[in-house]
């Protein structure tokens, strides 16, 4: 895959990226996750979606902290449900994450995810340890019946 668009912010790293085969990934950081959708989403300049999907974008790949956690969507299913907002000014298509899949990173999911794996927590086992504290020791058993029984 080689890229046929690269936008740059505003301090000249690389914010979103369009491939050859119409898969258009943005880069974030989970901790910019926005507030206005409780924390479970990212926004994008909306122009630059525009000119993306004009330029052939099929699908939204978001990665988050540098491939932890990939969230992928169908731009076609994506767009109606997406909100524009003005973020600082910019107008902003604004994504919530909870109609994406997650296609790296599954382990890393957010706890609201719904699709995040249930961890079983696992059988105690007895401890050997505690059952030798009741039993009779040889010893013991060796006095009671030299006693006839009377001590155990």
């Amino acid at each position: 895959m080689k890229p046929v668009k690269v936008w740059h912010g505003n301090h000249g790293k690389v914010v979103l990226q369009l491939f050859d085969n119409g898969s258009l990934v943005k880069h974030e950081k989970s901790e910019h996750r926005l507030t206005s959708l409780g924390g479970m989403g990212h926004g994008i300049d909306a122009c630059m979606v525009d000119e993306a999907i004009s330029l052939g974008a099929k699908s939204l790949y978001i990665s988050e902290d540098g491939q932890r956690i990939v969230w992928e969507a169908e731009l076609e299913k994506v767009m109606p449900l997406s909100v524009i907002k003005n973020i600082c000014g910019i107008r902003r298509r604004c994504f919530d994450l909870r109609h994406f899949s997650i296609v790296k990173g599954i382990e890393s999911a957010p706890s609201w995810y719904i699709n995040r794996p249930v961890e079983k927590p696992k059988p105690e086992q007895p401890k050997v340890e505690q059952l030798s504290l009741f039993e009779v020791s040889p010893g013991e058993l060796l006095q009671y019946y030299e006693t006839g029984g009377s001590r155990l």
